[in-house]
């Protein structure tokens, strides 16, 4: 078995186990066939996007930027303010994610719209949307323990609409623009890039070696923060609507266990502030207390 690459899921496991198999490299699918209960994320979700874009929404892309932009933020705040949080940690823990019994810290959570055709709607407009080039999280976040978690939504995503990897590179060093990314810029809204990305040469030497993620709408997907990785940018006429959030475990953090950091640029800060205690028994995701202080590193 392949130490760096896509492994499905048929029992449930252990929250050691998820952790440790994505640190290494493993992206995990826990598919809905042998975890029902992810459906019932995948069908809270599936009926706001409807409400807001109605029948069609694959075809949002085709509204005007201003309205398109609207939808999707109110699509955002209706979907956090909906039972979607609760579910999403009954299904953690079914799939073997122990949020009772060990600390563990999310990040935000987010019901992301990646618009097909031409549509200019990116992180100009409302922060988080559009197509990302290839990074790893871990350059923005400087946590090599952060999991992220994704689930496709409405429709099963095709290789022009769907997250594409680059196994080959996760232990390997790539170039990136970190060294000059800054978060409380992006804060301030003096730094446009939401994220640190691959420089253009590196993104030139990655070539064809990818993995495209097929998976089924409701399957949830989960890999770590330090995995190279990009939306799939072949014009595609569909737009992508998926789950995502991340989570931090505490034990893991303060031991500084996690995926190796082999890059040589990395951003000044660690946004620790990104970070909320996940409390099981309330009804939001993550409002409890911060995982720290913002940190300058360097």
């Amino acid at each position: 078995m392949k130490a760096v690459g896509l492994e499905r899921i048929a029992k449930k496991l252990t929250s050691q186990e998820i952790r440790t198999l994505s640190y290494s490299g493993k992206i995990l699918v826990f598919p809905t066939k042998h975890f029902p209960i992810l459906n019932l994320i995948r069908d809270e979700a599936e009926q706001l996007v409807k409400s807001n874009f109605g029948d069609h929404p694959e075809l949002c892309h085709l509204e005007k930027p201003d309205h398109l932009a609207i939808n999707c933020m109110n699509l955002r705040k209706e979907f956090r303010m909906s039972a979607a949080p609760t579910k999403i940690k009954k299904a953690l823990e079914s799939i073997g994610f122990d949020l009772g019994n060990e600390k563990v810290y999310g990040g935000m959570l987010d019901l992301r719209v990646a618009p097909g055709g031409d549509s200019q709607i990116g992180t100009d407009k409302v922060g988080s949307f559009g197509r990302l080039p290839p990074h790893r999280d871990t350059w923005a976040s400087n946590v090599s323990c952060q999991l992220n978690w994704w689930m496709p939504l409405l429709f099963e995503p095709t290789e022009q609409s769907t997250l594409a990897f680059y196994p080959e590179f996760f232990n390997r060093n790539v170039e990136n623009d970190s060294i000059d990314w800054n978060y409380l810029k992006v804060i301030s809204k003096e730094e446009t890039r939401q994220q640190p990305t691959a420089t253009a040469t590196s993104i030139n030497d990655l070539g064809e070696a990818r993995l495209l993620l097929n998976v089924e709408p409701g399957d949830l997907v989960c890999f770590s923060g330090a995995h190279l990785h990009s939306s799939y940018t072949m014009k595609n006429e569909i737009s992508r609507f998926n789950v995502v959030t991340r989570t931090v475990a505490h034990q893991d953090y303060i031991k500084g266990i996690g995926a190796s950091y082999l890059d040589d640029h990395h951003a000044a800060y660690r946004p620790l502030k990104w970070w909320r205690e996940i409390d099981v028994a309330n009804d939001r995701w993550a409002i409890g207390d911060f995982l720290g202080k913002n940190e300058k590193i360097r």
